[in-house]
Formats: structure tokens, C-alpha cells, sequence
């Protein structure tokens, strides 16, 4: 439930912060929200493909990456992304961030808090490496019954490093 756990306190607090540490993790975990989903999309694409209206294309948006990627392989159904947010896609260029830094009305401890992880650690917590370690924690979290990797090995498919496999299909 989707509204549910983004009206929590916690989701609030992420979700309303100025900082980037948390944007970068809302970032990262955003596509594993929903790998739970995984199972029926796949059950829903097997079934379209065997009606008389099979599917023609997927077309996904950020949150579902890894997810049509596999929906597009297991059920051989072409894919298409559709991403608004561009600094979601990897990128090997310093200059290029995940997360742009904030400016905000949070107040004098989180002003505080920002300047002093900023001092201590510099822009990382924007750098795509920094979401690229992130991501693949919240991907192949050992902890949930819906990891990609797990979701992958159920419905018969090889580990895949999602975006090198689409960049390198120009996809």
C-alpha cells in the first residue's frame, strides 16, 4: 500500500527533508519499493501475451527499471523507459549528481547538520557512486523476500546489472 507507507512519519520526514544524504537514499530505494509487485506484473504480462491482445512494448518510468527489464526478458515483450528524472541513470561524469544540492527552510539544525557532513565528506552523498552503492544495497537487500536478484533467479533469468545491460543495448 503505497499511500499508506508514504503518509507514515518516517516517509514524511524523508520525503519533506532538505537534506541530500536522504534525497539520495529516497532515490536508491525508490525502484525496491516496488519489487513486491514483481510476481504480478509478470503474471499479468504472461496473460496478455497469450490473449488475443498481446502487450506491444512496456513502457516504464524510473521506479520500475529492473522490473520491465524483466518482465521484457522473461516474456519477451520489447521495452522502452520513460524517465523524467534523468539524474536516476548512471553516470561516470564527477560533475553529473544524483542530487542536487539543497537549499532550504528547514531550520538552524538541519542548516548545521548539512554544513558539517558537507565539510566532513564533501558533495558524496550526490555523487552517483554514492547512489550506485545505495541502489545495489536496496536491490539485493538480504533482508526482504523481494530482491531483484531473487525476483530474477525465481522466474528463471541470470543476474543482470539493470543499467549497464540498458546502455549496452542502447535500450
Amino acid at each position: 500500500d503505497t499511500s499508506a507507507r508514504i503518509e507514515g512519519w518516517i516517509a514524511r520526514l524523508f520525503i519533506e527533508s532538505k537534506m541530500e544524504m536522504l534525497q539520495c537514499m529516497m532515490l536508491a530505494w525508490s525502484e525496491a519499493d516496488f519489487f513486491s509487485s514483481g510476481p504480478a506484473l509478470v503474471h499479468i504480462a504472461e496473460q496478455l501475451q497469450a490473449s488475443s491482445t498481446p502487450v506491444d512494448l512496456l513502457v516504464h518510468s524510473f521506479t520500475l527499471t529492473g522490473l520491465a527489464m524483466l518482465v521484457s526478458e522473461r516474456c519477451s515483450i520489447p521495452m522502452a523507459g520513460f524517465i523524467l528524472q534523468p539524474s536516476s541513470i548512471p553516470s561516470a561524469d564527477k560533475d553529473w549528481k544524483c542530487v542536487g544540492l539543497l537549499d532550504g527552510g528547514d531550520g538552524a539544525l538541519r542548516r548545521s547538520l548539512s554544513q558539517r557532513l558537507t565539510a566532513r565528506l564533501g558533495e558524496r552523498f550526490t555523487s552517483h557512486e554514492t547512489l550506485q552503492r545505495l541502489k545495489a544495497f536496496a536491490e539485493s537487500n538480504p533482508f526482504s523476500s523481494f530482491s531483484l536478484p531473487r525476483l530474477r533467479s525465481d522466474f528463471g533469468l541470470p543476474k543482470a546489472d539493470t543499467w549497464k545491460t540498458l546502455q549496452a543495448l542502447d535500450v
